[in-house]
């Protein structure tokens, strides 16, 4: 594992903490994934894969954020300052915004997702990830998010904390 011990090494000089954050932010979405998959939220089509969207709306109704709540201040976070998509500029990649139209319920399932799809992919990994960084905001206020919706259904989090 020389290439994880190297990589691993170059981002504590950064922050130490911030590889325990992105481990405990993956298990956090990789659970709530199984959670909601095991409890038949599921996209269309004959591929297995959670539909985030089809349980944001299941608990439209109940999600409500209480003012001054670190749950509110998430979702303002992440509403606020949405994670950004990388794109190809010719030979160079870059961060573009890409806001979504909709209310909170409609838009926190796609920038959820953003922030896992970028942080798993490669993209979170170099600048940026000190303690209270953008992208450590982004991965803090999105698991905050995830622990709220979890609550939210008894079905969901008792296939949560299934072993």
């Amino acid at each position: 594992m020389n290439n994880l011990e190297f990589i691993k090494a170059r981002i504590s000089e950064k922050d130490p903490n911030y590889i325990q954050l992105c481990s405990d932010f993956l298990i956090l979405y990789s659970r709530f994934e199984y959670a909601l998959k095991e409890c038949g939220f599921l996209q269309k089509g004959n591929r297995v894969m959670a539909s985030i969207e089809g349980y944001a709306d299941s608990i439209s109704e109940i999600f409500n954020p209480k003012p001054e709540s670190q749950l509110e201040k998430a979702v303002n976070f992440i509403i606020g300052s949405p994670p950004k998509i990388q794109l190809r500029n010719g030979n160079n990649l870059t961060w573009q915004d890409q806001i979504i139209e909709g209310n909170e319920i409609q838009v926190l399932p796609e920038y959820l997702r953003r922030v896992r799809n970028n942080l798993l992919h490669g993209g979170k990994f170099y600048g940026g990830i000190e303690t209270e960084s953008r992208n450590w905001n982004l991965i803090l206020n999105s698991m905050i998010i995830i622990e709220n919706w979890i609550d939210l259904n008894d079905d969901v989090k008792n296939k949560f904390g299934e072993y």
